[in-house]
């Protein structure tokens, strides 16, 4: 994996850890000792973990290595991340997250998926746009 990618996932990872521990922490009664922060390779080896590698793997040429395709790890790593905790399933992606780190990762590895796999399936903005009759935001959204 290239270091910008391998950066944007421990990021994810570690940002994703604290989030978890953070729950705990108001969620459950306090324990006398805190549990060990696990190492970079540890959150690594999680599932959540190994979808963003695969992620970014596939937006790099890399075959998808798991039953389906790439929107399956993406569809995951979404509901890990905005998915409401009280729905069993779907997620909201916020505002202007194609801008974001994952959101450029995520849609390169689509862009590879629908260019590759999906050859002629993929739609503009601009077509969308006109297809459905609606503003470009609404596309976006």
């Amino acid at each position: 994996m290239i270091p910008k990618h391998q950066q944007i996932v421990d990021d994810i990872l570690e940002h994703m850890h604290a989030r978890v521990n953070e729950l705990l922490h108001h969620c459950h009664p306090v324990s006398r000792k805190p549990p060990a922060e696990p190492t970079r390779e540890q959150l690594r080896e999680t599932l959540f973990g190994q979808h963003l590698a695969t992620i970014a793997h596939y937006a790099e040429g890399y075959p998808y290595p798991y039953e389906g395709d790439v929107r399956t790890s993406i569809g995951f790593v979404a509901r890990c991340l905005y998915g409401n905790p009280l729905a069993a399933q779907g997620f909201r992606l916020p505002q202007k997250w194609q801008r974001s780190e994952l959101g450029k990762l995520a849609h390169a590895a689509m862009l590879r998926f629908f260019e590759e796999e999906r050859l002629g399936q993929l739609l503009t903005v601009t077509d969308m746009h006109k297809l459905f009759d609606v503003k470009r935001q609404t596309v976006h959204q």
